[in-house]
């Protein structure tokens, strides 16, 4: 297995959840591009994390509300973020389609069927700019679980990953000076359970 020396320093027991700023990845979109371009595995993993994650934001900006992978949306009152900034949370709770076998079609729902694409280029959507300063960069959080023991310490189950200039969530790609968007993670860890 190939695993970059940046991936290789991620603190994975000491990742921030999605609502705190997040740990600094790789430079830029491209700098990510290109180790995942040289088979690091996990760089993939994130590259094709940040492309589910332009698909949708792409969605949203142009309004095709049933283009999304299907789940539901739940807003919250403003909150106080850790920036100490108010804004709405828009928690998009899990990824289905509704009808398979088992799903239970929500009462709240935005947006029934799924039929587009999962994956769009996030350097299309994204192009880089000269001034690296200018550059969006991957920042990474954890998803974090209490275990079946409930003295015991949070188990990682996820990895999620944001596109911002900032570690800061609001400044996030998709969020806006009113509402900022929790979409969890969609890069799934297993681990034992913690004694």
């Amino acid at each position: 297995m190939s695993i970059c020396e940046t991936c290789r320093n991620i603190p994975f027991d000491r990742l921030p959840s999605e609502e705190q700023p997040a740990f600094p990845h790789r430079p830029s979109i491209k700098d990510l591009a290109t180790s995942a371009a040289a088979k690091c595995q996990l760089c993939q993993l994130i590259m094709f994390s940040i492309g589910d994650l332009c698909m949708a934001i792409k969605n949203d900006r142009e309004g095709n509300k049933s283009e999304g992978p299907g789940g539901w949306i739940t807003h919250t009152p403003k909150v106080g973020l850790p920036s100490g900034k108010m804004r709405t949370l828009k928690i998009e709770n899990g990824n289905f389609i509704p009808g398979a076998s088992g799903a239970i079609q929500p009462i709240v729902s935005d947006g029934p069927n799924y039929n587009g694409p999962m994956y769009f280029n996030p350097l299309e959507m994204f192009p880089e700019r000269d001034n690296s300063k200018q550059s969006l960069r991957p920042w990474l959080f954890g998803n974090w679980w209490q275990s079946e023991n409930p003295n015991g310490p949070l188990q990682l189950i996820g990895i999620g990953v944001r596109l911002s200039k900032t570690a800061n969530i609001e400044d996030g790609e998709g969020n806006t000076s009113e509402t900022v968007r929790l979409r969890g993670s969609l890069i799934r860890v297993r681990s034992e359970n913690s004694k």
